[in-house]
């Protein structure tokens, strides 16, 4: 018998294929580390503290959100209820008080300027559906002021859990 036959050589066909599973290995495995590794560094760079508990989450926690509570209605002691029950989820309550002009429709209203945005996202979550209001104010804290439709927060199991923490 002889080593070569018509089909070529087989020691030069199995040194192609081996080099070739060789080549698509170490890409894969490449791949594979590059992967990881920007996940690894999109981790690292995420800021420190409560705005950003993960990569999917927008919200801060609320222990570190400072909120003043306005009641926009004429019902007594709005503002005082929903600061109590904002307390017991974890809210810095600042000021409880009748808003100076009164929210003639809809369910609140949440304020912030631009440095508390994500703040009030977080807010917005707990109040239902507030119509969100931008204004100047440089600080990070945020006003929820009460209107007529009000009726109470959202349970706090329909919440999303990193906007709770």
């Amino acid at each position: 018998m002889s080593d070569y036959y018509e089909g070529g050589r087989p020691e030069r066909s199995r040194r192609v294929r081996a080099g070739a599973t060789l080549a698509i290995t170490v890409l894969v495995l490449f791949f594979a580390f590059w992967y990881a590794l920007s996940y690894y560094r999109a981790d690292r760079a995420a800021p420190p503290g409560g705005d950003s508990t993960s990569a999917t989450c927008r919200y801060t926690a609320p222990r570190n959100i400072t909120v003043s509570v306005f009641n926009g209605t004429q019902r007594n002691g709005l503002a005082g209820s929903v600061a109590r029950e904002l307390r017991t989820r974890g809210f810095t309550v600042a000021e409880v008080t009748n808003s100076p002009t009164p929210l003639t429709k809809g369910v609140a209203e949440v304020r912030s300027g631009k440095a508390g945005a994500r703040r009030s996202l977080t807010l917005i979550r707990h109040v239902g559906n507030p119509e969100r209001v931008r204004d100047s104010r440089q600080d990070k804290t945020v006003d929820l002021v009460l209107g007529p439709d009000f009726t109470e927060l959202v349970k706090l199991a329909s919440v999303p859990a990193c906007a709770r923490d």
